[in-house]
């Protein structure tokens, strides 16, 4: 569904509605405001990139019980220009589409889906190295990961996606290739097939 639509309307389309200049690196997530995403990791990080004078802007949209706890954090950093809470959007495929680099700092998580939908888009992965994400994120290789909790790790990697637009579509089109090779429809059904096939002692 995101080949029929153009990247560059879409990024458009989510500068102009906040006022959000094109000369920005447009940095984002989609998930629940919660302790497993790390957002107030994203936020640290955020106000790393500030104080080194790098031209971007973070959008997380979402909702969850941490709300109010975040955007107290945003504002005690000084991030009020530099963030912003888009809180439950529907169409989270223009919103991904809008951006130039997923960032998911992550505490834990189970597979990452968002990661997925985020290459599908076209994006560059920054993630924490937890749970399922380095299955789909190799570091240097298909994305950036940092460790979990650390802000300024984040920030290193945010700056180099910022800094290099040619690495971001490296990036992207390596971690396609990935997903393609491991995670499609065919790819499960052979991994299930080779596992029934050694089960039963069938050639595999």
């Amino acid at each position: 569904h995101y080949a029929k639509r153009s990247r560059a309307e879409a990024r458009q389309e989510l500068g102009r509605a906040f006022g959000i200049g094109a000369n920005k690196v447009f940095i984002g997530n989609a998930s629940a405001l919660t302790e497993q995403k790390g957002y107030e990791v994203l936020l640290d990080a955020a106000a790393e990139l500030k104080r080194r004078n790098l031209p971007f802007h973070v959008f997380v949209a979402g909702e969850g019980h941490l709300m109010n706890v975040l955007e107290k954090r945003r504002i005690e950093l000084g991030l009020e220009h530099d963030v912003t809470f888009l809180g439950f959007i529907k169409d989270v495929a223009s919103f991904l589409l809008g951006l130039d680099v997923l960032a998911v700092p992550s505490n834990f998580e189970g597979l990452g889906t968002i990661i997925l939908e985020g290459i599908g888009a076209g994006l560059p992965v920054a993630a924490t190295n937890v749970g399922g994400i380095p299955e789909m994120i190799k570091h240097g290789v298909t994305g950036l990961l940092s460790a979990k909790g650390d802000a300024k790790g984040l920030a290193d990697n945010l700056q180099r996606l910022i800094d290099q637009p040619d690495l971001r579509q490296q990036y992207n089109q390596a971690a396609k290739a990935l997903i393609d090779r491991e995670f499609s429809v065919a790819a499960m059904v052979g991994g299930n097939l080779s596992v029934y096939r050694e089960v039963l002692g069938l050639p595999t």
